[in-house]
Formats: C-alpha cells, sequence, structure tokens
C-alpha cells in the first residue's frame, strides 16, 4: 500500500549513552508515521503493523546492536497516536521499581518526547510519556507536561491510554506497543491531517543489572 499521501511526519532525535568515546551511535533526524490499518490492535504483537517506516536505536552500533537496541515504529489515526517497540535486550522487561511509587526510567522504558503541534508557542506544549512494565508485571503509562499546557497524567491508560508487553520467544527481546490518545498528549487534542509535521524523540532505557 502507497502510504506516500497519508503520512505524517516527525522530526526524530533519538538521544543515547555513548559507552565508548569510540562507539558509534545511530542518528535519526526523521520518521514516517503512517496511518494505522483499522484493525490496529494493542496487543503487544506485530501482525497488524506496516513495519516499513521504522528506525533502529542503538549507542554503539559495533558491539551493541545485537544485544541491546530498539527498533521504532510510529503509526496515526484520528483518535491516537500508536507506538512500537521492537527491543534487542537479553534482559527483556527487567525494572526493578514498582508503578506504586517507583521512576521507570530507573530500569527498562521508553521515553518519548512530543509535540504535536510545533508551530505552537507560549508555551510550547511538550508531553512527556513513559511507558513501563514493573518488577510485578503491572505496567504503567505516566505523561508529564512540563511548560504545564496540562495537568500531569500519572496513569494515562485512566484516560483511554493502551499499553501491551509480549516477550520474544527466544527470551533476547520483547515487544511494547502504546496508543496514546491526542487529547492527552496536547491540550484540546488534534485533528491529525497528512504531510503534518509532528516533534518527536525517543529514549531507550535499558536494566542490565551491571
Amino acid at each position: 500500500m502507497n502510504n506516500g499521501a497519508r503520512t505524517l511526519l516527525a522530526a526524530l532525535i533519538i538521544l543515547a549513552i555513548s559507552w565508548s568515546a569510540r562507539a558509534t551511535e545511530t542518528e535519526n533526524l526523521n520518521i514516517r508515521i503512517l496511518p494505522a490499518p483499522g484493525n490496529l490492535a494493542v496487543d503487544g504483537k506485530i501482525d497488524d503493523w506496516d513495519l516499513s517506516g521504522g528506525v533502529f536505536i542503538c549507542s554503539d552500533v559495533e558491539n551493541l546492536r545485537d544485544k541491546m537496541g530498539v527498533w521504532i515504529h510510529i503509526a496515526y489515526d484520528a483518535d491516537n497516536l500508536y507506538v512500537l517497540a521492537r527491543w534487542i535486550d537479553e534482559t527483556p522487561m527487567s525494572n526493578p521499581g514498582s508503578v506504586a511509587g517507583d521512576h521507570g526510567w530507573n530500569g527498562d522504558s521508553l521515553q518519548l518526547r512530543i509535540i504535536a503541534k510545533p508551530e505552537q508557542n507560549n508555551p510550547r506544549p511538550i508531553c512527556w510519556v513513559t511507558g513501563w512494565r514493573d518488577r510485578d508485571g503491572k505496567d504503567l503509562i505516566d505523561l508529564d507536561f512540563p511548560k504545564k499546557n496540562l495537568a500531569k497524567l500519572k496513569d494515562a491508560k485512566t484516560k483511554g491510554a493502551q499499553q501491551a508487553f509480549s516477550k520474544n520467544t527466544d527470551s533476547k527481546g520483547y515487544m511494547q506497543e502504546i496508543a496514546l490518545p491526542w487529547k492527552t498528549v496536547i491540550a484540546g487534542g488534534i485533528t491529525p491531517k497528512p504531510g503534518v509535521r509532528v516533534n518527536f524523540s525517543a529514549e531507550a532505557n535499558f536494566n542490565t543489572g551491571a
């Protein structure tokens, strides 16, 4: 299917920690946000995703691309922004924290920074997303808004967000799938139109136990 005419554009800056002065980090400057198929279900599976628009994140490609990295894919429809993370991780879904009160970024977690209306200023509407699964198998999507255009939302699932995880059969990775209603990302929501630009960054956090 030709999605070119219906694709949103995202300016994507991937931040990763370089573990070595000589390590080569991936650098992704754009990602396509593809139209979501009508049967897209947030279930931790990828059979209903178009994977052609994904980008790869890795902090040391020469040494870690088969051990510690993640493919990011984004889709959209009138109601939601969808994110699929295909993790390469030898300790999958490893987070020592609890959703009852700990910070998700202290272990395996996906953090996003989204500006749905980059042309808007005063204040600039930035949404900080942290999606993760804790040591007890409970998951959380936390939304914060440093510019105060919306109130902090500790559990976005109470407002219609969705999240699902599934471990790879070889136990060397996992899938993380997120749906964020546009109305939770920016005050008043948006009606997405093909060809518009969304600012989007992703940070992949790993817990290695070392």
